[in-house]
């Protein structure tokens, strides 16, 4: 069942609806699952964000042997690399204008990194695939940029999924040449029936969850945490609040 699809879906932090920034919230019993004990509570609480790009990564149809492109390294761009990497991607390159993100995505086993800043993106991918182009994009970015870079470093009859939301909604891209190609587009909207496995990969210590983290605030300090993930995203990558 496609449940993500439902229209009578009620999502916390989806407007109007608020979010779980609070010591304690009432949670309908059927849809909570158990952490088995060698998974903390901090990665319980990245289990969210580890769907996604686990759902991303499904529905490029990842598998062994390919070479995958994420375009945007933030929180969501990681846990998609993690989910890559652990369904046996062979080579996952990371694209982002941000050092500090690229720099994570390298820790996190990126096989390699593009600034998108300083170098031809597109021409580099070409280089490393030797000209051949990449089996799977994946955009995290939701920018018309970075779709369009995928599309023109993608192989003939490649898949690229659609993650990130561009500001507007819109975007143009190259469908000549995806035409050409014969791409296949996918999207993504949040997940669905992943959070069984997405636990027990992390359990399992196949995907480690927790090192996406770089910085800790404190429940009191809601505010300020909030305003430093948005405004200080050239150091933080991804933060976290400590409840209780």
């Amino acid at each position: 069942m496609r449940d993500n699809l439902c229209k009578d879906v009620v999502f916390f932090a989806t407007p109007p609806v608020d979010g779980v920034f609070q010591e304690y919230v009432a949670h309908e019993a059927g849809l909570c699952f158990k952490l088995p004990e060698n998974v903390s509570t901090l990665e319980g609480a990245l289990i969210e964000p580890l769907a996604v790009g686990m759902h991303a990564a499904m529905q490029g149809g990842a598998h062994m042997g390919q070479t995958a492109v994420v375009t945007g390294a933030g929180c969501i761009g990681l846990v998609t690399l993690l989910s890559l990497k652990a369904m046996g991607v062979s080579r996952v390159i990371a694209v982002d204008v941000m050092e500090n993100r690229l720099a994570k995505a390298r820790e996190l086993g990126a096989d390699f990194v593009i600034n998108g800043s300083r170098e031809d993106t597109v021409a580099r991918i070409m280089e490393i695939t030797g000209g051949r182009g990449a089996d799977l994009g994946i955009d995290a970015a939701g920018s018309q940029i970075t779709v369009s870079q995928l599309i023109r470093s993608a192989k003939k009859g490649a898949t690229i999924v659609f993650v990130g939301y561009s500001p507007s909604g819109m975007m143009e891209l190259p469908i000549g040449m995806s035409l050409d190609k014969e791409l296949t587009f996918k999207t993504v909207f949040r997940y669905r029936n992943i959070y069984p496995m997405a636990i027990e990969a992390v359990s399992a210590g196949k995907i480690n969850i927790r090192n996406i983290v770089t910085d800790y605030f404190e429940l009191d300090d809601i505010k300020n945490a909030l305003d430093s993930c948005v405004h200080n995203k050239a150091d933080i990558v991804k933060g976290v609040i400590r409840v209780g």
